[in-house]
């Protein structure tokens, strides 16, 4: 039996409302595990992400202040997504 549900990542963008700044949800992705928590990987060993278009989980943001955050990364105006490196 696989879960999907069990284990969410999230990245969280800071978006600008008249020069504030509050929290919102930028993706949401999940992976599936078995019952002994592995993760399902494809040919190569990387685990599968998946999203989904039907969910909606814009109210994780309310769980989150500002100062909660940590900056991992910038998303491009060339629509690319880049991480940060310490």
């Amino acid at each position: 039996m696989v879960s999907i549900l069990n284990h969410v990542t999230f990245q969280i963008a800071i978006v600008t409302i008249m020069a504030d700044y509050t929290v919102a949800v930028w993706d949401c992705r999940f992976y599936l595990v078995d019952d002994n928590g592995q993760e399902k990987t494809d040919e190569h060993g990387n685990v599968i992400l998946y999203s989904s278009s039907k969910l909606d989980f814009s109210h994780i943001a309310e769980y989150a202040e500002i100062e909660d955050l940590d900056r991992v990364g910038v998303y491009t105006n060339t629509g690319e997504e880049m991480q940060d490196h310490d």
